[in-house]
């Protein structure tokens, strides 16, 4: 039953008999399913009155024109960017990122490099054909532990905003390169062995 009112109901069922009865309520008024419920279990619930949906949650804009990636695959493009465009790139630490990081590099594209890094996500509100577009974000899985790397389903809204401010808290924190004082130790000497072939690092 989908009704903007609360409705009666009379007693249909002989008395000592039991009956199943299934009401359907509108999922998207939590108002008008409580009364529903309210009044058909106890009997006696409120006069019948107006509900009105709750206000949703307004879409959320990003004035900037960005475009942020995540990097797991050395041979990922680096290409110029368009005037205008705050574009950057985070990528893991290794010797295999070298010529990616020139690349980058070469194309102007700011990016910095953080150790063990395994995310792989497009931050972006470039359109099709440059404009200023929806906040989406598009995760995808890793290229180091999956060289298909299949993409997934990109996600707008306050999704893309978490997406977004996820990825300039690591920016920020990676501003200065990371020095260790110790030495690399072999993972097998730490892990099970059972767990080494999900691990893209010695």
């Amino acid at each position: 039953m989908v009704d903007e009112r609360v409705p009666d109901w009379d007693c249909d069922v002989t008395p000592g008999e039991m009956r199943i009865r299934t009401i359907s309520v509108p999922v998207d008024n939590p108002a008008l399913a409580r009364a529903i419920a309210a009044q058909f279990l106890t009997g006696c619930g409120p006069a019948p009155q107006e509900f009105h949906r709750e206000p949703t949650t307004p879409a959320f804009t990003e004035q900037r024109l960005l475009h942020w990636r995540k990097i797991t695959d050395p041979a990922a493009g680096a290409s110029q960017p368009p005037s205008g465009v705050d574009v950057r790139a985070l990528l893991p630490a290794g010797p295999e990122f070298d010529e990616l990081c020139r690349r980058l590099a070469a194309a102007g594209v700011p990016y910095r490099q953080i150790r063990y890094w395994l995310e792989t996500e497009t931050v972006s509100t470039i359109g099709e054909h440059g404009e200023l577009s929806t906040l989406r974000a598009v995760p995808e899985v890793s290229a180091l532990v999956d060289p298909a790397h299949p993409r997934s389903i990109w996600t707008d809204g306050w999704s893309a905003a978490a997406a977004r401010d996820a990825f300039e808290m690591e920016w920020d924190a990676h501003a200065q390169p990371h020095e260790t004082d110790w030495d690399r130790v072999p993972t097998s000497e730490w892990i099970p062995a059972d767990w080494l072939p999900y691990l893209p690092y010695p």
